[in-house]
C-alpha cells in the first residue's frame, strides 16, 4: 500500500510542479520515463502518455501544455535551440549537447538580418525563462547555457521526424557553420 500511495504522491507531485529532477538511486513511479543526465547521479521522472491522448485528456489529468505567449517567437527560439543541441538527428534529441545565449542568437541572427543582435538576444533570453520554467529548456542564467529540457523526450518519433526536417534546414550558426 505504501508503494501506491508513494506513486499517487509522485504523479501528483508531478502535476502541480512539473518535470523533476531526483537522485539516480530512487525507483522510478509506475508510469513515469526515468531520463538519466549526464553525468548519470541524477534523472528526471517523465509522466508517459499514450501518443493518441487528447488535448481534453491531458488538460483533464492536468498535463496540459501552458499558454505560449508570443508563440512565433518562442518556436523559434526552441527551433534554434533543438538545431544547436540536437547531434544526431536520428537519435533522440534529449539530452543533446549544451549551447549558450550568444550561439542561439547568432542563429536567429542569420534567420532575422533586420533585427539587432541585442533585440535578437532580448528575445532570446526572454523565450529561454519562459522555456525553462515549463520545462522545454533547462538554462543557467548566470553562465548563459542552455540545455534542452526533458520534456523534450516526450515527442512521439514521428513529430521527431517533422523536427529533424526543420532542424536540418536552419543554419547552425556563425561560429559552427562548418560543423
Amino acid at each position: 500500500m505504501d508503494e501506491v500511495r508513494s506513486e499517487a504522491l509522485a504523479w501528483a507531485r508531478s502535476r502541480a510542479r512539473g518535470l523533476e529532477r531526483k537522485d539516480a538511486g530512487r525507483r522510478t513511479p509506475v508510469g513515469m520515463s526515468r531520463l538519466i543526465e549526464p553525468g548519470g547521479d541524477q534523472v528526471w521522472w517523465v509522466p508517459g502518455t499514450p501518443d493518441d491522448v487528447t488535448p481534453a485528456v491531458l488538460h483533464e489529468l492536468g498535463m496540459s501544455p501552458p499558454t505560449v505567449e508570443r508563440s512565433a517567437l518562442t518556436c523559434e527560439v526552441l527551433a534554434c535551440c533543438l538545431r544547436l543541441c540536437w547531434t544526431d538527428f536520428a537519435s533522440s534529441p534529449w539530452p543533446g549537447i549544451p549551447t549558450s545565449v550568444g550561439a542561439v542568437t547568432d542563429v536567429r541572427t542569420l534567420l532575422r538580418p533586420t533585427q539587432t543582435w541585442g533585440k535578437l538576444r532580448d528575445g532570446v533570453t526572454e523565450v529561454a525563462r519562459r522555456l525553462s520554467a515549463s520545462g522545454w529548456l533547462l538554462w543557467d542564467e548566470d553562465t548563459g547555457v542552455i540545455r534542452l529540457g526533458a520534456r523534450v523526450a516526450t515527442w512521439p518519433q514521428a513529430d521527431l521526424d517533422q523536427f529533424a526536417e526543420i532542424c536540418r534546414t536552419l543554419p547552425r550558426g556563425r561560429s559552427e557553420s562548418s560543423a
